[in-house]
């Protein structure tokens, strides 16, 4: 079901960038990324807190990308990405520092707004197919290089902005957020008490493209 859901917006994808009124080009640039649990865990036994476990780390993004102005200041953009996202995982008392990636093919659908010409205000939605998961350090024991243990589609939402240079060239600023837990079946044991949590992507995005028509 979710392969299906994710190849139907592909093909929604597909029909646009064939729309006569619609401008496709390519981009590619930097992912900054780290994740969190929600909420947030108690300390350790060190006092350590859960959220000072995750560190960034920097990854990158390439695809290609289709706008659709309604008018002079209106538009939807979409975009068809390959892009890897994660975290680092700091050195703790059980475990070894490591990095944690996780690789996605992406179709962000954004609604733009033009705030004066150059400059574009950007909003929308991402949904992402997890293609691989993969560790640096494997002598970590867990599930976090076992893709099957993943939710294999993840929703975020988007904010950003888009810069227009000269020569269909332009620069994108965004932060995605995920929505979507990672680990479906992550459980805190508190207290002799279960409680269900969330780990959560978070991302920025830096990126350069060129409009080809």
């Amino acid at each position: 079901m979710n392969i299906r859901y994710f190849l139907s917006l592909i093909l929604i994808f597909a029909f646009f960038t064939g729309y006569s009124q619609y401008h496709y080009g390519i981009k590619t640039g930097l992912n900054i990324n780290k994740q969190k649990f929600s909420p947030n865990l108690n300390s350790n036994s060190n006092g350590q807190n859960a959220h000072d476990v995750f560190g960034y780390i920097n990854t990158f993004h390439f695809g290609v990308t289709g706008d659709y102005f309604i008018n002079n200041s209106f538009g939807i953009t979409s975009e068809l990405l390959y892009e890897v996202k994660g975290t680092h995982y700091n050195k703790t008392e059980l475990s070894q520092g490591f990095d944690h990636k996780l690789t996605y093919i992406s179709l962000p659908v954004l609604f733009d707004y033009s705030i004066f010409r150059p400059l574009t205000l950007q909003a929308g939605v991402e949904t992402g197919y997890l293609l691989k998961t993969e560790d640096t350090y494997k002598q970590t024991e867990g599930i976090l290089d076992d893709i099957d243990q993943f939710n294999r589609l993840e929703f975020s939402g988007i904010v950003g902005f888009k810069y227009d240079l000269p020569a269909n060239v332009y620069l994108s600023i965004r932060y995605i957020h995920g929505i979507t837990s990672l680990l479906p079946d992550l459980i805190n044991r508190d207290a002799n008490e279960e409680h269900n949590i969330d780990l959560l992507n978070r991302t920025y995005q830096l990126s350069i493209g060129y409009v080809l028509k």
